[in-house]
């Protein structure tokens, strides 16, 4: 059925469908408040740095 209606893989739409949002978010396009979700990085470094880096929180399944 997928090829009969020419579609990409839902694993490959939903990944597009998060870089498009968080281009909209980045571009403030979509008008959220990105200090509430995005955190900039900790760490400034020269290389591999740009405006556009943001630091992605780690979460474990430990409560205590």
């Amino acid at each position: 059925m997928l090829k009969d209606l020419s579609w990409e893989p839902l694993a490959l739409r939903r990944k597009q469908a998060r870089l498009t949002t968080m281009y909209k978010i980045t571009n403030n396009i979509i008008h959220m408040d990105k200090s509430k979700y995005l955190n900039p990085p900790t760490e400034t470094r020269t290389r591999r740095s740009h405006n556009f880096k943001y630091y992605i929180e780690q979460t474990n399944n430990v409560l205590y």
